[in-house]
């Protein structure tokens, strides 16, 4: 899933419709959801959040006729929030893998 995030963000022919392959990134993000627990569980939130509000975001963005959506699209707002969401879901995938490993086997 980095790998993804970090093509997207950092590809000079990333567009719209490549976004679509955050999708595969959503998917580990809901899952870290499901699978936290307590505070790191609001990281994994927050990643989906900033992933949501990177694609979405601003108003108007269908159209890209606004300045702020020029200006948003122009500094690859939305690729930049991608790999955001993407370095949360890693600090919550390898805390969620630390607490695993120091439970006691039963």
């Amino acid at each position: 899933m980095a790998v993804i995030a970090s093509v997207l963000a950092f590809s000079p022919e990333t567009n719209s419709r490549q976004l679509l392959q955050t999708a595969l990134i959503n998917t580990l993000g809901i899952v870290l959801v499901i699978e936290a627990r307590g505070k790191i569980r609001w990281l994994a939130v927050g990643g989906l959040v900033i992933m949501w509000m990177g694609l979405n975001l601003p108003p108007g963005s269908r159209t890209g006729e606004a300045p702020v959506s020029r200006f948003w699209h122009g500094i690859g707002g939305a690729t930049w929030c991608v790999l955001i969401a993407a370095g949360l879901f890693t600090w919550v995938g390898l805390t969620l893998a630390r607490q695993r490993q120091a439970e006691p086997v039963a």
